[in-house]
C-alpha cells in the first residue's frame, strides 16, 4: 500500500449536504481500515462534535481538531498536542467585538461559549450537534485555555466587509496576530500563531511514524489548504473552493456524490488529476 494514511476534513468533505455520513463514504471508510489503512480526522470541531463521527466510524487514531490546536485520542483522553491563542489575543478579540459586533463563539478547554444565541450561532450549532454555553460577559470564561475563536458572518455578500471591519479593529488591539482563516464563505477563525491543520497533519504523522508522503488528505476549503499542500496525496472535493482545487495533486467529486469513497476505492488506479 503506498499510502498508509488517510486523514479527511469532515464538513464539507467527509459529511454529505445534510451533515451525514453516507453510506458509500461509511463503508469505504470500514473496508478501508479493515484492509490495514489508517484513517483520521482534521476538523474545526471540538470534541464533543467529533466524538460522534469518531464513535460511527470506529476511529481508533487521535483526532485532529480545532483546525489543528489539538490532537487528541478521546477514548484515552490522551493529548499528543495542544497549543492555546495568547490571552492578548482572546482580549484584543472580545474588545473589538463592542466596536464591530458578529456572531462568535469562543472555545475554551473542551466547551463553546458565547454571548448570544443569534440565529448564526444556531445554524452553527444545529450543523455540528452541540451548542455553545451562553455567558454574560467572555471575559469571565478562562482565557489562558482558548484554542480556536469562530466568528459567524450571514452567509451572504456583505461577510467579508463585515470581517473586513472586525479585523481592522482587531489589528489596533493586537500587537502579535494569531493564525486567521476562512474556514468557509461564512466563518472567520482565529487560531495560535503557526496553526493550522498542515502542522497538525505533521504531528500526527510523525506521532504514528508514517512519512508524510504516504499521507493522503481530503479537503473542501481554506482551512484545508496546508493539509493538502503537506500531504503526499493532496486531495480536493469537487464542491471545493477554487484555490484549494489548484492546490491538490486530485480533485476529487463532491461530498454530495460521496467523493471520498470514490477516490478510496479507486486511489491506486487514479491515471489522471481529475476524478469524474
Amino acid at each position: 500500500m503506498k499510502y498508509k494514511l488517510i486523514i479527511s476534513d469532515v464538513d464539507g468533505t467527509l459529511l454529505d449536504s445534510n451533515h451525514q455520513i453516507s453510506d458509500e463514504n461509511k463503508k469505504a471508510v470500514i473496508k478501508y481500515m479493515e484492509e490495514g489503512g489508517l484513517f483520521s480526522l482534521a476538523t474545526g470541531r471540538i470534541e464533543k462534535s467529533a466524538v460522534k463521527i469518531q464513535r460511527e466510524l470506529s476511529i481508533t487514531l487521535p483526532l485532529i481538531l480545532y483546525n489543528g490546536a489539538k490532537i487528541i485520542d478521546i477514548e484515552k483522553n490522551n493529548v499528543i498536542f495542544e497549543k492555546h491563542l495568547t490571552e492578548e489575543q482572546v482580549i484584543a478579540a472580545v474588545k473589538a467585538l463592542k466596536i464591530s459586533p458578529v456572531s462568535v463563539i469562543i472555545y475554551s478547554d473542551g466547551e463553546g461559549y458565547s454571548q448570544s444565541f443569534t440565529k448564526n450561532i444556531k445554524e452553527h450549532a444545529e450543523m455540528e450537534g452541540i451548542y455553545p454555553v451562553i455567558v454574560e460577559e467572555l471575559m469571565n470564561i478562562d482565557l489562558s485555555k482558548v484554542n480556536k475563536i469562530l466568528f459567524a458572518g450571514n452567509n451572504d455578500e456583505e461577510d467579508d466587509v463585515l470581517f473586513e471591519n472586525f479585523l481592522t479593529e482587531y489589528k489596533k488591539l493586537c500587537r502579535e496576530l494569531p493564525f486567521i482563516v476562512r474556514s468557509n464563505k461564512r466563518y472567520l477563525e482565529f487560531l495560535p500563531e503557526g496553526v493550522h491543520k498542515g502542522t497538525a497533519v505533521e504531528v500526527l504523522a510523525k506521532h504514528l511514524e508514517i512519512p508524510i508522503e504516504e499521507v493522503v488528505c481530503f479537503g473542501d476549503n481554506l482551512n484545508d489548504l496546508e493539509m493538502i499542500q503537506k500531504a503526499g496525496l493532496g486531495i480536493a472535493m469537487g464542491n471545493g473552493h477554487k484555490d484549494l482545487k489548484t492546490a491538490a495533486d486530485l480533485i476529487a467529486p463532491p461530498n454530495t456524490e460521496s467523493g471520498l469513497a470514490a477516490v478510496i476505492k479507486e486511489l491506486s488506479l487514479v491515471p489522471h488529476n481529475t476524478l469524474s
